[in-house]
């Protein structure tokens, strides 16, 4: 859900500056969107699809596994985690700026 609100913004800040500049060919702008987003969407697609499979695993390794990854990680891990997940967020451009 946050990869589509993030493509959302994206989006909408191609679609803003072409409103801004009609000249400039809405095509390019759609290829210059697919191409931000496409390595972001192709990472989010195989990290899911890999803690889908860790998660998912019924055999002893799998509930060993999953038991020490989510009761022993270190807190820096998981922030780091959390910190490449989270961090170069879009900004909305066509709203005006909250101070």
């Amino acid at each position: 859900m946050a990869q589509a609100g993030y493509d959302a913004v994206v989006l909408a800040n191609v679609l803003y500056a072409h409103s801004l500049d009609p000249s400039q060919d809405i095509a390019k702008g759609l290829r210059s969107y697919e191409a931000a987003r496409r390595a972001e969407a192709k990472f989010a697609v195989e990290s899911s699809h890999w803690f889908g499979g860790f998660l998912s695993r019924q055999n002893w390794i799998g509930k060993w596994m999953r038991y020490v990854v989510l009761n022993y990680l270190p807190r820096f891990l998981l922030y780091k985690l959390s910190d490449r997940l989270n961090s170069d967020r879009a900004q909305a451009n066509f709203l005006p700026r909250a101070i």
